[in-house]
C-alpha cells in the first residue's frame, strides 16, 4: 500500500531544493524506490514564470530537452545562464548590464579578476564566473562576433565556435544540468537574427548527435522580444522538428502559416488534460512516463510488453525493480527509472487475470491503477507539459476483453480530468498490428463524445490554481517502510544546516576520476574531506545549506553508481562460479563473458524464446532447442554447471518456467513462524517489524558446494540498512559490514547469539537490520580461545575461519563471504521507539 509523508521546509530552503530536484528525483527512486516532489508556489519555483511563456519543447536523442521561452534571462531557474559579453567583460549595457545588476557586485568583481589574470576573452571563447544573487549558480560569458558583411564566413564560424564552447563547457561540468542561452551577437553586435538562430540551434543538434552528456537535462533558449523568440522557435522547428509540447505547439502553429500541423490532435481535451490515441510501440514513446504491465514475480522477461520494455531499457531496469520484492500485491504500482528508454520513469502495474475475481474486481483494480498512474504523473517535476503513455493494459495473457479495457481506460481519463484539472498529455498507445484494438478505442471515444457533447481537438482553458497560498514542502511517496527510511535520509543527510557526514564503505570503490571530482570545483563552494578510520570510510561536507544539499545529493548519486557497478560485478562472478554458457564456434567452444553469461542464465529460467542484447548485439535464444541466432547464423548452445548439484531441476527444459532464481519472500505477521521469532527478538529488546525469507538459488548452491557434507552453524549478523538488499542479492561482503568487523580487517564476523549482535556499536536509533545465516566454518584455526587482532598474514592461506571456541562458539569469523548463506532478513525497531 502506498504511503506518503509531507515534510514542510522553509522558503530559504525551497530554491536550492528546486535547483537539484531532477537529481533528487533520481536519487530517491534508485536508493529508496520512492518518489519525491518539491512543492511550492510557482512564483518561487519558477521566478521567470511571471511573464514567461514556453513556445517550443523537444526531447533530443541525447536525453536532454531543448526549449524556447519568451522571458527574462535574469530570472531563469537553471544552473547556468549565458551572457552575450564583450572581450573585456565590461557589463555596460543590454543583457550584460541586466545580469550584472541582478547578480550584484560579485559578478563585476570576478569578471575583473578574470581579465587581470587571463587577459581579453577572444572572440569565439568563453569565461565563467559565479552568479551572485541570480537564481542560477554560474554565468557563462560568451564573446560572439560583431557582424561584418564582407567577413560573413568568418563571423558565422566564430558564432558556431562560441556556441560550441558553451556546450563543451556544459559537457565538462557535471554540475550544470540546465543552461539558458540568449541569441548571442544578434543585438548590438548586429548578427542577422535568422542566421544567428539557425547557427545556434544547428550547433545544439550537432552536440546532441555527437556528444554523450548524461548529466544535461535541458538547454533553454530564452529571449525577451517577440521577434527573437519567433526566430528561435522557427529554427527549432526547422532543424529539430515539431514541438512535443502540443499545447504550445498548436498555438504557435496557428500563428505561423508556414508551419505544418502537429503530428497528433487530441481525441479529447478537458480541463488541461489531452487524450491522444496513437499507433506505436510503447517502448518507443518519448513521454515523461510509460506504463508497463508485469506480474508479482517482477520478472520483466515475462509478457510481450514487459519484455520489449526491458530489452530497450537494459538490465538495469530488472535490477531496480527487484527492490520491490518479495511479491508485491495485485493492484500495486511500482515506479522505476527509465534508463535507456526515451522516458524518465516507468510505472509497473500488477493486474490480476480477468478470471481471478477472488482477488478483487479486476475492472476496479484496472481503474484504480490508471488513476494512480495519472495522479503520480501529474505531480512529477517538469518544466513543461507532463506526459504519460499507456499500452492496452491487461489485453494479453491476463485475458481482459479489449472493449472492457477501452471503456475503463477512457472513462478513467474522464474521471480524472473532471476531478483534477491539470496540465497533462495522456497517450493510449496501440500496437501497429492491432488494427482491431485501435478501432475499438476509436469507437469508444466517438460514443463518449456524442453522449457527453465533448469537443474534439479543442483546447479547453487550463485551470490555474492559486500559487500564493500553496504550501512549501517536500512530499515523499512509496512503501511505508521505504518512505520512513527516505525521510530520515532527507533530514539527516541533505537538509542539514552546517555539515554533513556520509559514512559508506563504497567510498573505497571510487576511482581517480571520482576523487578528482570531489576535490575540484564540481561541488561549488562546499568543502569535502575524506576520513578513513577503523576500516570504515566517510566523507564530511561543509558549507552553506544550498551548497551542502547540492554536494550531498551528487555524492550520494556517485556512491550509488559505484555500489551498483560493484554489485553487478559480484553477481557476475557469483554466476560464473556456478554456471557457464557457451556456443559452438568455428573451431572451438566459445564462452559468453560474465555479464552476458548471467543475463542468459536468468532468461533461461523464464521463457523458451527471447531476444537479448549480448555484448551490444541483438541475439535470438531458443532454450527448447538450445540454439542462438546472431547476424543470420544459428549456433548450438551449451550450459555447463560447475557445482556438484545443479540448482535447476533435472526435469526442467527451456521453455518451462520455474521458480525465479532470486526471491525475497515476506513472512506474514499472522503466522506462527513470525510470532515465534518476534518473541525471540523481544528478549533482545527489539520489536520485529518485517521478516523476509531469502531464496537465492545461485548463492545457496555455491554455498552448499563449499559446505559439502559438513554441518553448518546458525549465526546472526547486523548490517547497515543500505546494504541489506545487496547482501540478499550477492551474499556477504566486507564492504557491506558494520563496525563490528573493524577489528578483523578483510574478514566478516558473525555472532551465535542474537543479543551479542546488538553489542555492535551502531547506535540505538532508527531501524535495526539483522541477518540470520548458515556458516560453513571449514578448516578452523587451532587458536580457539582468543581471536588474534590484527590477523597474521598466513591465516588466509591456512584456514577458512576463526572461532572463539570450538565447543561453545560465540563468535565466528570467515574470510570468504560465500562461506555464509543468508537465510532470513529481519527488520526491527527498538522496543518502544516510534520508528
Amino acid at each position: 500500500m502506498e504511503h506518503s509523508i509531507t515534510f514542510p521546509i522553509s522558503e530559504e530552503l525551497y530554491r536550492p531544493m528546486q535547483g537539484i530536484k531532477e537529481t533528487l528525483t533520481k536519487l530517491f527512486a534508485k536508493k529508496f524506490s520512492c518518489q519525491i516532489e518539491v512543492k511550492g508556489p510557482k512564483y518561487l519555483a519558477l521566478p521567470g514564470a511571471q511573464g514567461s511563456k514556453l513556445v517550443y519543447e523537444k526531447k533530443m536523442p541525447g536525453g536532454f530537452r531543448v526549449s524556447t521561452w519568451k522571458g527574462d534571462l535574469t530570472m531563469q531557474d537553471v544552473d547556468a545562464v549565458v551572457n552575450a559579453a564583450n572581450d573585456q567583460l565590461e557589463h555596460i549595457g543590454g543583457l550584460a548590464l541586466a545580469l550584472a545588476n541582478a547578480g550584484g557586485p560579485v559578478v563585476e568583481e570576478e569578471s575583473r579578476r578574470h581579465i587581470e589574470k587571463n587577459g581579453k576573452v577572444k572572440t569565439g571563447s568563453i569565461a565563467v564566473t559565479s552568479a551572485g544573487n541570480l537564481p542560477c549558480s554560474w554565468i557563462i560569458h560568451a564573446v560572439g562576433p560583431k557582424w561584418v558583411d564582407y567577413k560573413h564566413s568568418q563571423c558565422e564560424s566564430e558564432l558556431k565556435e562560441v556556441i560550441t564552447s558553451i556546450l563543451r563547457h556544459v559537457n565538462k561540468d557535471s554540475r550544470i544540468t540546465s543552461v539558458a542561452i540568449p541569441a548571442v551577437s544578434s543585438g548590438i553586435f548586429g548578427f542577422p537574427l535568422t542566421l544567428c538562430a539557425n547557427i545556434l540551434v544547428q550547433a545544439i543538434e550537432n552536440f546532441s548527435s555527437q556528444v554523450k552528456c548524461d548529466h544535461l537535462q535541458e538547454i533553454r533558449l530564452v529571449n525577451n522580444d517577440d521577434k527573437t523568440v519567433e526566430a528561435m522557435r522557427a529554427a527549432c522547428e526547422k532543424i529539430l522538428g515539431r514541438s512535443q509540447n502540443w499545447s504550445q505547439g498548436i498555438a504557435q502553429a496557428a500563428n505561423n502559416q508556414a508551419a505544418a500541423p502537429p503530428y497528433l490532435s487530441p481525441s479529447l481535451s478537458i480541463n488541461g488534460l489531452n487524450l491522444f490515441l496513437k499507433k506505436g510501440n510503447i517502448e518507443e514513446q518519448s513521454t515523461n512516463i510509460i506504463v508497463n504491465s508485469t506480474s508479482s514475480s517482477l520478472d520483466l522477461h515475462q509478457g510481450q510488453i514487459s519484455n520489449a520494455i526491458l530489452n530497450k531499457a537494459g538490465p538495469e531496469l530488472q535490477h531496480e525493480i527487484r527492490k520491490y520484492l518479495p511479491y508485491p500485491p495485485t493492484g500495486s504500482m511500482l515506479p522505476t527509472l527509465g534508463y535507456r528508454l526515451p522516458c524518465q520513469f516507468v510505472y509497473h502495474t500488477i493486474l490480476p487475470f480477468y478470471s481471478e475475481w477472488f482477488k478483487g474486481d479486476p475492472k476496479q483494480i484496472l481503474n484504480m491503477l490508471i488513476l494512480q498512474c495519472l495522479t503520480q504523473a501529474a505531480n512529477i517535476p517538469s518544466q513543461g507539459q507532463r506526459s504519460i503513455s499507456f499500452p492496452t493494459l491487461g489485453t494479453g495473457a491476463l485475458g481482459f476483453p479489449i472493449k472492457t479495457v477501452a471503456e475503463i481506460m477512457i472513462h478513467t481519463f474522464l474521471q480524472f480530468a473532471y476531478n483534477y484539472p491539470t496540465m497533462l498529455d495522456v497517450y493510449f498507445v496501440i500496437h501497429p498490428k492491432d488494427e482491431a484494438y485501435y478501432k475499438v478505442f476509436q469507437d469508444t471515444v466517438q460514443t463518449i463524445q456524442k453522449s457527453n457533447n465533448i469537443r474534439v481537438s479543442a483546447e479547453e482553458p487550463r485551470a490555474e490554481t492559486s500559487s500564493q497560498d500553496e504550501k512549501i514542502c517536500i512530499i515523499i511517496r512509496g512503501n511505508s517502510s521505504d518512505v520512513q527510511e527516505a525521510e530520515t535520509f532527507l533530514t539527516q543527510n541533505i537538509l542539514v544546516p552546517e555539515s554533513i557526514h556520509i559514512q559508506n564503505n563504497h567510498i573505497f570503490l571510487l576511482g581517480k576520476k571520482e576523487h578528482r571530482s570531489l576535490s575540484s570545483l564540481h561541488f561549488s563552494q562546499a568543502e569535502i574531506s575524506e576520513v578513513l578510520s577503523n576500516g570504515k570510510a566517510s566523507l564530511e561536507i561543509k558549507g552553506s545549506q544550498k551548497d551542502l544539499a547540492s554536494a550531498a545529493v551528487q555524492v550520494e548519486m556517485m556512491l550509488l553508481d559505484a555500489q551498483e557497478e560493484h554489485a553487478e560485478k559480484l553477481e557476475d562472478e557469483l554466476f560464473e562460479s556456478a554456471v557457464q554458457w557457451m556456443y559452438e564456434g568455428r573451431k572451438q567452444m566459445d564462452c559468453f563473458p560474465g555479464r552476458d553469461n548471467r543475463k542468459i542464465e536468468e532468461a533461461y529460467m523464464s521463457k523458451s524464446n527471447t531476444e537479448l542484447s549480448i555484448s551490444g548485439k541483438q541475439m535470438s535464444f531458443d532454450f527448447i532447442n538450445l540454439t542462438v541466432k546472431a547476424a543470420g547464423t544459428t549456433y548450438r548452445l551449451y550450459r555447463e554447471c560447475h557445482l556438484a548439484r545443479d540448482y535447476i531441476p533435472r526435469a526442467h527444459k527451456g521453455g518451462k518456467t520455474v521458480a525465479p532464481l532470486f526471491l525475497l519472500d515476506l513472512v506474514n505477521p499472522s503466522t506462527k513462524e513470525f510470532k515465534d521469532r518476534a518473541k525471540e527478538f523481544m528478549k533482545a529488546n527489539l520489536e520485529l517489524v518485517k521478516m523476509v525469507k531469502i531464496q537465492n538459488k545461485v548463492l545457496s548452491a555455491v554455498y552448499q558446494s563449499i559446505k559439502s557434507d559438513n554441518k553448518g552453524l546458525q549465526v546472526y549478523k547486523r548490517v547497515p540498512s543500505d546494504f541489506c538488499k545487496l547482501i540478499a542479492r550477492v551474499g556477504f561482503n566486507r564492504l557491506y559490514m558494520g563496525s563490528g568487523d573493524a577489528e578483523y580487517e578483510g574478514c566478516i564476523c558473525f555472532n551465535k547469539q542474537l543479543d551479542e549482535v546488538l553489542e555492535d556499536p551502531t547506535g540505538t536509533k532508527g531501524l535495526v537490520c539483522i541477518f540470520q545465516a548458515e556458516v560453513a566454518p571449514g578448516t578452523l584455526s587451532e587458536t580457539w580461545n582468543m581471536l588474534p587482532t590484527p590477523l597474521a598474514s598466513d591465516v588466509f592461506s591456512l584456514y577458512d575461519s576463526y572461532m572463539d571456541s570450538i565447543k561453545d562458539p560465540k563468535k565466528v569469523v570467515i574470510f570468504d563471504g560465500h562461506r555464509a548463506n543468508p537465510q532470513y532478513w529481519f527488520i526491527c525497531k527498538w522496543k518502544g521507539s516510534k520508528v
